[in-house]
């Protein structure tokens, strides 16, 4: 094997020596609170069990529908649509409860692995963002 071939972007050790800081990332809680955060200031009709009191979930109905609203493939919401211009078609989420029973945790579901992603990865010559693992991205 030269070592010309090695450096070639379809290389499977191509990405092994790229670090998490220096690829575009998109970061779970980020993308969430900037989502709460404009359903707030929109001052659209929520359903009666939806509080988001100070763009905190704390209830079972309330995380339901912030699920099912990001999980919608057509959103109207400008925080879910740069998610979108940035390479992903659409991301799907998931949610677990806390672990100290006080609110529950969102993931990104990863489109190369379906594993629950915090963050996902872009690195250079990629036009989808995955997680760390599909891209063979290094801490």
């Amino acid at each position: 094997m030269s070592v010309s071939s090695i450096f070639s972007p379809y290389h499977p050790n191509y990405y092994r020596n790229r670090k998490v800081g220096s690829s575009p990332m998109i970061n779970v809680k980020d993308t969430l609170f900037g989502f709460l955060k404009e359903v707030k200031e929109s001052k659209q009709l929520l359903p009666t069990a939806v509080v988001l009191e100070d763009c905190r979930i704390k209830t079972n109905q309330e995380a339901v529908w912030v699920l099912n609203t990001l999980n919608t493939a057509q959103s109207r919401y400008s925080s879910l649509r740069n998610i979108y211009s940035q390479g992903q078609y659409w991301q799907r989420w998931a949610l677990k409860p806390s672990n100290l029973g006080k609110g529950y945790v969102f993931y990104f579901i990863c489109d190369g692995c379906e594993r629950h992603a915090r963050h996902l990865y872009c690195p250079d010559g990629q036009n989808r963002y995955l997680c760390r693992v599909c891209h063979g991205v290094s801490y």
